[in-house]
């Protein structure tokens, strides 16, 4: 057999690709190796063999992967051969990323390298190496923190938690833990694309962020549940973006969006468990509004079309005034009430948010008690002109609120 020189390929990072198509259930996500079982055999081997790298032997200083097949890659020509093996790596490499956002030195991009044997018409890779590329400066020296840093928020979660807690109380606590401790932010560097933001300051992070910190707390808590990422279209235009799918005990699959959820000072719950034709802020169906590609996986879990219909992540009621007027120093407020049960239960009440500016900055907020509910007055100064209403409830410790009318 004859050698050649070793050959070196630097792969430019890709951006996963997925799509809503139907695959059967399978309950893989909670042993964290949903994109594992998508791929092929030889595939598998380098999933495996980083998987061993980084879990087993807790090597996350040692940049370089040594891959093990079980059996050669091989190509009728040299050419051939690279793309078999970028395939294969590509397709093993981004399923550990995405099954295991807790490796976080782990990075969109690598180099791999190779020898090659020839033998008659047939080309063989042995001796692969995957060398990653850190998504910042530091991060392997990182995980010692970082892992006391979940651990410290998973013990805080559960232990704020009901006793027996149902599945929807964790994934809201989770849900609610992210977007309370991160900050939506594109400046700095790649740091704000793992999910280290969430666990260890600064807080900020972009969407993958809030996505991968989202799974590492579903995976403490042993909740199935993927990354996934695509296009989302608004009235903004196409962006990228990164979310979540989880798996309830109905063993349906349900959205979750921590990053469109956070709104800063406030929490909404209008992407938290959602279904193809729930309806986002924007009042379109949810399925509509994303598009995932499929480049890299093309088979995934089948959204489910409704809400789950829990107490928590039921679509609250919007409600609008019907009369603001001014009655000496008191204004006088009458809105539409909601006496329909929501997700099991009536809702707690309204809130009135008032300012003397458009945009509502430093407004405040009146809460009024009571489903059933339709007339408040309370005295202000008349120098408030705009004003807001929405319908919120609680449950077991959670508050869900409605959208802003």
């Amino acid at each position: 057999m004859k050698k050649s020189r070793v050959i070196s390929l630097l792969v430019v990072a890709l951006a996963l690709s997925v799509v809503f198509a139907h695959v059967s259930e399978v309950d893989a996500a909670a042993d964290r190796t949903y994109y594992r079982s998508l791929i092929s055999a030889k595939a598998k081997n380098v999933y495996d063999s980083i998987y061993k790298h980084y879990i087993k032997d807790k090597k996350y200083t040692v940049k370089k992967v040594n891959i093990n097949f079980d059996k050669y890659v091989t190509g009728s020509s040299k050419s051939n051969l690279r793309s078999n093996l970028s395939n294969v790596i590509e397709k093993g490499y981004y399923a550990f990323y995405y099954d295991h956002p807790e490796i976080i030195s782990l990075y969109r991009g690598y180099h791999y390298h190779w020898y090659i044997s020839r033998s008659g018409n047939t080309y063989s890779a042995y001796s692969v190496t995957v060398t990653v590329t850190e998504p910042y400066s530091g991060a392997s020296k990182q995980y010692g923190s970082f892992n006391k840093a979940v651990n410290t928020a998973y013990k805080k979660i559960k232990k704020n938690l009901p006793k027996k807690a149902s599945r929807e109380a964790k994934l809201y606590a989770i849900h609610n833990y992210i977007c309370k401790k991160m900050t939506y932010s594109k400046k700095g560097n790649d740091r704000k694309q793992v999910a280290v933001p969430a666990f260890l300051s600064p807080h900020k992070g972009v969407c993958e962020s809030y996505a991968r910190s989202f799974k590492v707390l579903c995976d403490k808590f042993g909740i199935p549940c993927i990354q996934l990422s695509g296009n989302t279209y608004d009235s903004n235009g196409q962006g990228s973006h990164a979310w979540n799918y989880v798996q309830m005990t109905n063993k349906k699959w349900y959205l979750v969006d921590c990053t469109w959820d956070d709104q800063g000072k406030e929490t909404l719950n209008t992407y938290f468990l959602k279904g193809t034709k729930s309806k986002g802020t924007d009042g379109k169906a949810i399925g509509s509004t994303r598009s995932p590609s499929k480049s890299i996986f093309t088979k995934y879990p089948k959204l489910n079309k409704s809400s789950y219909n829990g107490h928590l992540s039921c679509n609250m009621p919007k409600t609008k005034f019907t009369t603001l007027m001014w009655s000496g120093s008191s204004i006088i407020c009458r809105w539409n009430k909601k006496t329909a049960k929501y997700g099991g239960s009536h809702i707690t009440g309204y809130q009135i948010r008032y300012s003397t500016k458009k945009n509502m900055k430093n407004s405040k907020i009146k809460t009024i008690k009571g489903y059933n509910k339709s007339y408040a007055a309370f005295n202000i100064p008349k120098k408030y002109h705009w004003y807001m209403i929405r319908t919120y409830k609680k449950y077991k410790g959670f508050t869900i609120y409605g959208q802003w009318n």
